[in-house]
């Protein structure tokens, strides 16, 4: 059996920790555990570039998210829970610092360590992905588009 967990479970896009209710960390690291002692798999889901703009991250790493080649560009996506107009900002993967942001979240979801959630799998659909024609990046020789996935 399987339990998937989407919005509504995490804070906001962009940071993925468990809404208090939820328990937070380790509160929801041991429903997670308590539930595959009953077989029970767990998956989280997770957007890997959309990132809410009232997340630390973004407001701390400008430098680590796409830049619009048109200064008017909106990123528009109508799923944010809990918040009635929401901004959003994609992470430049190429970026060496956005890439490190998003593996921690990865490996906060997975990962059996201390303060991680230890999920069995994360689940991810309907991506927002920068688009080269829209985007300019940290470093575009690094790989975007399909050839990016060859990196990650």
């Amino acid at each position: 059996m399987c339990m998937v967990l989407e919005q509504g479970a995490y804070r906001c896009y962009g940071d993925y920790r468990p809404i208090d209710t939820m328990g937070s960390v380790d509160g929801f690291r041991q429903m997670v555990d308590n539930l595959r002692e009953e077989n029970v798999r767990v998956a989280y889901y997770i957007h890997p570039f959309l990132t809410n703009t009232r997340v630390d991250f973004y407001r701390e790493h400008p430098e680590a998210f796409c830049k619009p080649k048109d200064p008017d560009h909106r990123t528009r996506y109508g799923l944010e829970h809990g918040d009635s107009s929401p901004r959003f900002e994609l992470v430049d993967w190429t970026h060496p610092v956005g890439r490190e942001h998003m593996l921690n979240q990865v490996e906060m979801l997975i990962s059996d360590g201390p303060g991680c959630l230890n999920c069995d799998w994360l689940r991810s659909n309907q991506w927002k992905s920068p688009d080269p024609r829209v985007f300019d990046f940290h470093d575009p020789d690094w790989g975007i588009g399909d050839l990016m996935t060859m990196k990650v």
